[in-house]
């Protein structure tokens, strides 16, 4: 096992406030001896570790070009997967737990960060020697399409809180600025193209090829979504715009296919940047309302609150009855009315807000402006 490397697998129990952290071993069985990860995030992280394992075994350009840097990216996405098994501590799998582990990745040392500057620092390098990887699996751009995913994952429970809050107002955003509701990449697309790439490659590489198809849509020959040519789509862009010069498919806020002309790739990247601000902009406005039992927003403007003691909101019924059955009739006491009462919305929208500006500072990092 790649992990084993560098140490057993263990957890990080709360540190309370005092500085101090206590490990702990895992809870349950490594996904690799099970074939079943808790997360999709897990498993992206493990397939990471096992492509530069095996760089590293043949020598690959990509890991011999920038020797310091590869072993720096090998320990960082160690301690990724170390901040991921940490986030299961705090959530049951859903929507909470994605935003845990979201939480844990976009603050401090910002991980995902750290690897794509590392990335960028090795791509460079072979970009200075014109490198271009002759077989067919070319575990370097699997290894960044897997990364990726990852980074855009971080954006992810916020599309999916945009979508919860109402497509009316998401349809009517879009339809000021003019773009596409069709070119739009859904929370459930999203998820159900990166699960078919985790599946396509169970236990070893698979041909590049396949993987651009996978997140094509199983179709090679499109049209270009800025001059309407036909081409047929050989590279991938899911993250911060490249300079990618062949017919690639951008798989990012927005999926559609571009020929790889600077005007057309222009105008795609615009589009997707476009539709974050307008996910931004949304998700904003829920900040206040999230669900304590599944951490959706409410549909409803200001939620369910518990009327007992309104220091708890839902996002419906089920969800108020559900937390009401299992933990929130232990611990509901109406003295909480007052304390609610005082501010405790105001409280929640500037949570909201503080998390959506560190989002923007991890995006900034990331290299958008």
């Amino acid at each position: 096992c790649p992990l084993a490397k560098y140490c057993v697998p263990f957890m990080c129990q709360p540190d309370f406030g005092d500085g101090g952290k206590t490990q702990a071993p895992l809870p349950f069985p490594l996904g690799e001896m099970t074939g079943k990860f808790q997360t999709k995030a897990e498993h992206t992280v493990c397939l990471m570790m096992r492509i530069l394992n095996k760089m590293q075994m043949i020598k690959h350009t990509a890991w011999t070009i920038h020797p310091e840097a590869s072993e720096n990216m090998y320990m960082q996405v160690n301690d990724l997967r170390h901040f991921i098994w940490d986030a299961y501590i705090f959530a049951n799998p859903g929507h909470i737990l994605d935003t845990a582990i979201v939480g844990k990745l976009t603050c401090p040392p910002m991980i995902l960060v750290q690897l794509t500057s590392l990335a960028t620092i090795i791509d460079e390098k072979l970009s200075i020697v014109k490198f271009s990887d002759p077989t067919v699996c070319r575990p370097w751009d699997t290894f960044k399409l897997l990364l990726n995913f990852l980074v855009q994952f971080n954006t992810e429970p916020m599309r999916k809180e945009t979508e919860c809050v109402g497509l009316a107002e998401l349809s009517k955003l879009l339809q000021e600025r003019r773009l596409s509701q069709e070119r739009r990449l859904s929370s459930v697309q999203f998820n159900k193209v990166w699960r078919e790439v985790l599946d396509t490659m169970p236990d070893q590489l698979v041909p590049y090829s396949a993987l651009v198809k996978v997140v094509s849509g199983g179709q090679l020959r499109q049209s270009c979504a800025g001059c309407s040519k036909d081409i047929e789509v050989a590279e991938l862009c899911l993250n911060k715009p490249t300079d990618i010069s062949k017919p690639f498919y951008y798989f990012n806020a927005i999926s559609v296919s571009c020929c790889g002309n600077p005007k057309c790739h222009e105008k795609v990247a615009e589009e997707a940047f476009d539709l974050v601000k307008i996910h931004e902009k949304i998700s904003e406005t829920s900040s206040g309302y999230r669900c304590d039992s599944c951490g959706l927003p409410s549909t409803a403007n200001k939620g369910h609150w518990c009327s007992r003691c309104l220091n708890k909101v839902y996002c419906g019924v089920e969800c108020r009855d559900e937390d009401w059955e299992k933990v929130h009739q232990h611990v509901c006491r109406e003295g909480e009315v007052e304390r609610k009462r005082k501010g405790g919305q105001q409280e929640r929208e500037k949570a909201g807000k503080d998390k959506l500006d560190g989002m923007v500072e991890y995006m900034k990092g990331l290299g958008f402006d």
